[in-house]
């Protein structure tokens, strides 16, 4: 998270993605508090990590659909 800390403290306009091996809820709130502004697990479906990335490409945040509650 460092990484993404230090480029929003720059003011750097670099959307960031996670992907992660596996659902962990403080990492994932670590990712959003840090200011990634995309976080995925590797099990995802394709379509729904291009859909996300889309997303974010727009300028939005996105989570994986397994990781909404």
């Amino acid at each position: 998270m460092a990484l993404v800390s230090t480029l929003v403290s720059l003011g750097r306009d670099v959307p960031v993605v996670l992907l992660s091996s596996a659902e962990d809820e403080q990492l994932l709130l670590d990712a959003l508090t840090s200011g990634t502004t995309g976080f995925f697990t590797k099990d995802c479906a394709p379509e729904d990590f291009l859909d996300g990335l889309s997303s974010v490409l727009r300028g939005h945040y996105t989570v994986g659909k397994k990781l909404k509650p």
